[in-house]
């Protein structure tokens, strides 16, 4: 499932805001074992642990906007607009955070 989030912070800010909300999001929601790392300048991957199965995704960061591509294996799709809204709500918060100088 990809996704996208506009913001107006420039890349390196953005990326600020995904470093903080992926640590936000690995301390609020420690249950699902999250885990993310960044493999260059503007892409990481993440990770998500779910009963016995695993959530991938990437996240790429670009000067307007915060690119999520979330793949859910065939038995979690009842969880995957969770595991979604979960991000978003983080992300969203964030940006909201940096816009406001806060970051």
């Amino acid at each position: 499932m990809k996704q996208s989030f506009a913001h107006n912070l420039g890349q390196d800010k953005a990326k600020l805001v995904v470093s903080a909300a992926m640590e936000s999001y690995k301390k609020k929601f420690a249950q699902y074992r999250p885990t993310f790392s960044w493999i260059s300048d503007k892409k990481a991957n993440l990770f998500f642990q779910v009963s016995l199965a695993r959530l991938n995704g990437s996240l790429e960061v670009r000067d307007n906007a915060i690119h999520f591509d979330l793949k859910v294996p065939f038995l979690l799709q009842a969880f995957k607009k969770q595991a979604v809204a979960m991000v978003e709500t983080e992300i969203s918060h964030w940006i909201k955070k940096a816009e406001a100088g806060e970051i």
